[in-house]
């Protein structure tokens, strides 16, 4: 395996509805930051990176099946390789994963990995319910389950087994909106104490509306390369490029 090194990354703005686009326009938003931070242009980056990997949650979203192939050509990526992966909760970082393993193992010296969701074209629940076919559909689905309320029982059991009390999971949710109160492309930007959380709606005990996570419309994107696409990418770009 080689070294892999990540050079740059890029998010679109996330917001509860991005009507202005449409999700391959979301993907160049991330994009167009991911290689303006390195320095290049489009036809630049165009002619150095040997593929892409695409992923997003669900096709019910979107409502269009292969949407990565989409993206990808509304980059101008085609005929380049690209495939798309799909893992739940984890599907971000398993895009990456399979971004690190492209470079990693010879087959890409430059990988874009991006990903994106468009939730804001159903109802909320609508959209709980297509992120609950996750789940097993013969097993769990059809006793009226939802992720939040699968989520809250994964806590009540962690709470039974060592001790956790719902003050001390709200700090979470207190240091992810700290997070994104300085950070200018995210959804809800709020500094919460932990009386917040906890007198918020309940959702799904002991689970409130400020612990569970927002649906959005946004994407984000990032590059990896070899040591090989790195030298590529600095001799394009005039400058040399930090290693991470």
């Amino acid at each position: 395996m080689r070294p892999v090194y990540a050079v740059s990354g890029g998010v679109s703005k996330f917001a509860k509805a991005r009507p202005d686009k449409t999700f391959p326009a979301l993907v160049k938003e991330a994009y167009d930051y991911a290689i303006a931070d390195l320095g290049l242009t489009h036809r630049q980056f165009v002619e150095i990176v040997d593929g892409s990997v695409a992923s997003y949650f669900s096709d019910h979203f979107s409502r269009q099946l292969m949407a990565g192939i989409m993206a990808q050509d509304y980059l101008g990526m085609c005929p380049k390789p690209s495939h798309r992966v799909e893992g739940g909760g984890a599907t971000g970082g398993i895009c990456f994963q399979e971004a690190w393993k492209a470079v990693a193992s010879g087959y890409m010296d430059v990988c874009l990995a991006y990903g994106f969701e468009m939730m804001s074209h159903v109802a909320t629940w609508k959209g709980n319910e297509f992120i609950a076919l996750a789940s097993d559909v013969s097993f769990d689905y059809p006793v009226g389950g939802f992720y939040s309320g699968y989520y809250a029982m994964m806590v009540t059991r962690h709470m039974k087994e060592f001790g956790t009390t719902p003050e001390q999971m709200a700090h979470v949710s207190v240091k992810n909106h700290m997070n994104a109160y300085h950070n200018p492309y995210a959804q809800k930007r709020q500094k919460l104490s932990i009386a917040d959380v906890r007198n918020s709606p309940m959702v799904a005990w002991p689970l409130t509306r400020l612990d569970i996570c927002v649906m959005s419309d946004g994407a984000a994107a990032t590059i990896l390369c070899s040591e090989a696409g790195l030298d590529r990418l600095e001799k394009a770009s005039g400058r040399r490029i930090p290693r991470v």
